[in-house]
Order: structure tokens, then C-alpha cells, then sequence
């Protein structure tokens, strides 16, 4: 049962929308049907298949085939927040989806500003350069509101209304804190899609003289498998350079890394679809906003993926400590010839620059703290480490953050 509260503050919410002419329900006990706003084709007297096929009989196969794509994320979006809303709903009133849509409104608006939950179908991005990065990139499927609280940016409200963005005033500062998990927004909060992130299938050689690479991605919704190809970032000084971060979960350390990647000019970002950070709002706020305007993929089978990419003359450089002669003394399983193995891959910091120069490099970045896996390491061509300067017998800060050691690696790369 809903309480008699919840209930008299929904009439009065309902009232006070009316009153205002922002929020009519299109089914209200309180409404006649007279009230309901026509669609455009029952205002032209047309059926929606009729308005429909005049609106785009006229496109290209090429373009139909982009609309029909894109109409079909929107429909399996929209499938997923239903299924999200209606667990939410069952879950709130014990009733599923016979709760009316006043309720399921005051329910959704309750549970969004108290709760600020992170959700599969719903994204909070905040923080001005973030909503700035995700609204000049326009990258997302849609965006539902965008929550403002004396915000200064006016060129960023533009930006929105442009896009066909509500835009909400919040009185006060405690309803976007909660929506953010008190993280600091600058008062400014868009509701919206997750970003969607492709699944890649390989990396194909590198054409010299186009300064060009393709990239294969696989549509797991389809099991099939299509190319693009992409123009390397540096315009001919380099060969590409892409990321791949295996097993990376701080939502804060990946945000640091793809801001450094984007900054230093990285082409591409991979991902592990097994065991990775949310690429969510905390993501994107330590990103800076770089995280809806870089190139970035997931990857489902990473040592298969390895393979093609090797196959297909990419250089493949992780990122590990070197071992000690102590460390490899104490080796006494039968690991120990593995790492003997290893210990000969190791390059120089230096080498680095040389490398990127001369053939399209991966460079894998680990762990915060088990750092790169074993079968990925002799998956490598080679690996690098950054050494410790300091000279006593300190074992108690023994390496970088993942966020600042992707800082000093790229610069090596790219200097």
C-alpha cells in the first residue's frame, strides 16, 4: 500500500505541473481524453506507416541502412530501461507494472535525486567540462535532462537547448549531490544514455603510405563482423599508437588515463569487457570530459586478440617491474623459467620513442594492484618499466599509480 502521504503530496505535485502547463499525463483520472496531444501523422489525417514511408522514401540504401541501425539501438534502449523500470517499479510497490504513471513519475524523480544510483540504462555525467565534452561530441543514443543550479556557463545551456535538451533548474544544492554521489558538479548534472562502447575484433596492417589502419569490430547482437578505417592522429610523424588496459577497475585511474591519452594523442583506448572500470560519471569526471571524445573499444577474448594484432605486425609493449636477481633466486616453482623468459624481454624507458617511430605499437597498461597478467606478458614482443630513483632499501612504495605511470610512458612514446 502507498501511504496516505506519499499519495496527497503526489496530488499536489500533480496540480502545481498542471498548473504550470509543463506536465500533463497522457492518462489521468483527472484529464479527458481532449487533453491528449496528436501525434504528427493523425494531424495530417495519415497513418504512421503512410507518414513514415513519405518522410524517407527517398533515402540512399547507404543512409537507410545508418537509420535502421540507429532506430534499432533505440529500441533495444528502450527495451532495457522498460525491463529497469518495471524491476524498479516491482521492487518500490510490490506491483510491478500496474503502478499508474503519476506514481511511477513521482517514483522515478524520488529515486533519482535520493538515490543517484548508477545504472546499465541510465548515466549522470557531471562536472561542466564533462557535460561540455558529451554534448560537442553528440555521441550518445539520447538525452533525457540536463539539471542546472546557477550555472555560468551560458554557452553550455546553448549547447544543450540546441540538442533539444530540457533544461531544469534545481533549487537546491542537495538534490544534484545526491544525484552525483556528492561529487563535485559545479551545479551541473545531464541525465542521459550510457556510452556505447564497440567491441573490437582485431587491428589489420598498417597501409605506409595512406597513413591509415583499420579496425574490425564485432556486433555481438548480429555475430558479424565489419571494418573502418582510421587516419593516424600524429598526420604522418608517427605510427598509431592505441592503449590497451588490462584489468584496470579505479573508475578514477582510468579516468586519469584516458585524459592522458587523449591529451598526448593516442588513437585509440581498449578496454577488457571481463574485468574493467565502469566507464561511467566517475570516469568521465576524472576524465575531464575526454572520455566521449576519444577513440575507445572493448575487447572480449584479450590473448586471442593479442594474437591477430601480433599476426598483423603491431608491436605489442607492456608495462611491468623488472625482477630483482633476489626476486628470480626465490623462484623455486616451476614459474621460475617463465620469468627467466620474461626477464630477457625487458627494454629501456629510452626505447621507447624509437619503437612508435618505426611500426604501430599497443601498449598495455595493468592492474593497480596485480598489475599485468602473466599470459599477457608472453604475449608481449616486450616489456618496460619505469625504474625507482631512489637508492635505500624502501620496499614499502614500490611503484606509480597506473593514472601518473601512463603519463610518463606516453610522453617516452610520443616525445
Amino acid at each position: 500500500m502507498i501511504p496516505r502521504r506519499f499519495f496527497s503530496q503526489t496530488v499536489i505535485g500533480l496540480n502545481k505541473r498542471v498548473e504550470s502547463n509543463k506536465f500533463v499525463p497522457k492518462t489521468n483520472p483527472f484529464f479527458d481524453g481532449s487533453m491528449e496531444k496528436k501525434k504528427v501523422w493523425e494531424k495530417k489525417g495519415m497513418t504512421k506507416d503512410e507518414f513514415f514511408g513519405k518522410k524517407y522514401g527517398h533515402v540512399k540504401p547507404e543512409d537507410r541502412k545508418r537509420l535502421d541501425e540507429k532506430v534499432n539501438r533505440q529500441r533495444r534502449y528502450r527495451e532495457m530501461k522498460s525491463n529497469h523500470l518495471k524491476q524498479r517499479d516491482f521492487d518500490e510497490f510490490g506491483r510491478g507494472p500496474s503502478i499508474t504513471m503519476r506514481e511511477k513519475q513521482d517514483y522515478l524523480y524520488k529515486n533519482d535525486i535520493s538515490k543517484g544510483e548508477e545504472s546499465s540504462v541510465i548515466d549522470y555525467v557531471y562536472g561542466t567540462h564533462a557535460v561540455k565534452a558529451v554534448l560537442t561530441a553528440n555521441r550518445r543514443v539520447s538525452y533525457n535532462k540536463l539539471y542546472v543550479r546557477h550555472c555560468k556557463d551560458a554557452s553550455l545551456i546553448k549547447m544543450a537547448e540546441r540538442l533539444g535538451i530540457k533544461v531544469e533548474n534545481v533549487a537546491g544544492r542537495d538534490d544534484l549531490n545526491k544525484l552525483t554521489k556528492n561529487g563535485v558538479h559545479n551545479g551541473v548534472v545531464l541525465w542521459t544514455k550510457p556510452l556505447e562502447i564497440p567491441t573490437i575484433y582485431s587491428l589489420e596492417k598498417l597501409s605506409e603510405e595512406e597513413g591509415q589502419y583499420t579496425v574490425t569490430f564485432f556486433d555481438e547482437e548480429k555475430n558479424t563482423r565489419s571494418s573502418i578505417i582510421k587516419n593516424v592522429k600524429s598526420n604522418g610523424k608517427r605510427k598509431p599508437l592505441g592503449l590497451y588496459l588490462d584489468g584496470v577497475t579505479d573508475p578514477q585511474n582510468m579516468g586519469s588515463i584516458i585524459r592522458s591519452a587523449f591529451y598526448f594523442g593516442v588513437d585509440f583506448i581498449i578496454t577488457s569487457s571481463e574485468v574493467s572500470a565502469k566507464l561511467g560519471a566517475v570516469t568521465n569526471k576524472a576524465s575531464a570530459g575526454a572520455l566521449d571524445l576519444s577513440e575507445i573499444y572493448k575487447v572480449q577474448n584479450s590473448l586471442r586478440f593479442l594474437d591477430r594484432v601480433r599476426a598483423n605486425g603491431w608491436t605489442v609493449i607492456s608495462t611491468s617491474n623488472k625482477p630483482t636477481s633476489t626476486d628470480l633466486e626465490n623462484l623455486k616453482t616451476k614459474h621460475s623459467k617463465v620469468e627467466e623468459n620474461l626477464s630477457k624481454k625487458y627494454i629501456e624507458l629510452s626505447d621507447l620513442g624509437n619503437i612508435c617511430h618505426q611500426t604501430p605499437v599497443l601498449l598495455v597498461l595493468g592492474s593497480e594492484g596485480e598489475g599485468i597478467r602473466t599470459h599477457v606478458k608472453i604475449k608481449s614482443d616486450f616489456l618496460v618499466a619505469i625504474d625507482k630513483m631512489r637508492n635505500d632499501e624502501d620496499t614499502i612504495v614500490d611503484s606509480l599509480n597506473v593514472g601518473v605511470a601512463s603519463g610518463i610512458l606516453l610522453s617516452r612514446c610520443l616525445g
